[in-house]
Formats: structure tokens, C-alpha cells, sequence
């Protein structure tokens, strides 16, 4: 007991530490919890649709090995045409791209639908 005593008593005496610390530790739980969120909400959450059951995905196998492909933008307007068993499609290309600024190059993951 005395001991948590003797530490009130240095604490009381640097109240801006105290306060700043406090401060510091609030703005940290703050920011985490937002960015959570957001991780939550913008990828983790289910997807939208209707019926998300009954999304499929269509992918392309080459030769022997079934080594993947992807189609191209005419092999999918023509699966939307001929398609009649679904009712919407849709495509989603992925791929890395290298950003060079000088002295600081990266690589980046970019897609579009």
C-alpha cells in the first residue's frame, strides 16, 4: 500500500506527464480502432450482392498442368452475349506495377473491374 501511495505522489507532482501520456494513449486507441473499422467495413465485410451463393468465378486452365490464364477483354463480351444461365458478369484485372520516382521506386498492386 505504501507503495502505491509513494507512486501517486511522484505522479502529482508532473501532472502535464501524466496528462500527456493519458493524451497519447487515448489519441493511439482512438486511431487503432478507427482504422480497424474501416479494415472491417472496406475488405472483411461479405460482399453486397443478392445472393452472394451463387457468385461464381471463371477462370482459365492452359495444357496438361493447368497452368492459370486469364481472358481476355473479347473472351468476356462474348461470355455476356452467349451467356444464359447467368444473369450479369463481370471482370477483374490484377496486376503489380513498379512507381518510379528517382530514388524511390515501389511496387504496387493495382486493379480494375
Amino acid at each position: 500500500m505504501s507503495d502505491f501511495k509513494a507512486m501517486l505522489r511522484s505522479l502529482s507532482r508532473s501532472p502535464f506527464y501524466v496528462l500527456g501520456v493519458t493524451l497519447f494513449l487515448a489519441l493511439g486507441l482512438g486511431v487503432n480502432l478507427a482504422l480497424g473499422t474501416l479494415v472491417q467495413r472496406q475488405i472483411l465485410r461479405p460482399h453486397d450482392a443478392p445472393e452472394p451463393q451463387r457468385m461464381v468465378t471463371i477462370t482459365v486452365r492452359r495444357g496438361m498442368t493447368g497452368d492459370g490464364g486469364s481472358l481476355s477483354a473479347e473472351n468476356v463480351l462474348a461470355l455476356k452475349r452467349q451467356a444464359t444461365t447467368v444473369t450479369q458478369i463481370a471482370a477483374l484485372a490484377y496486376r503489380n506495377v513498379v512507381l518510379d520516382k528517382g530514388e524511390q521506386v515501389s511496387r504496387v498492386g493495382v486493379s480494375r473491374v
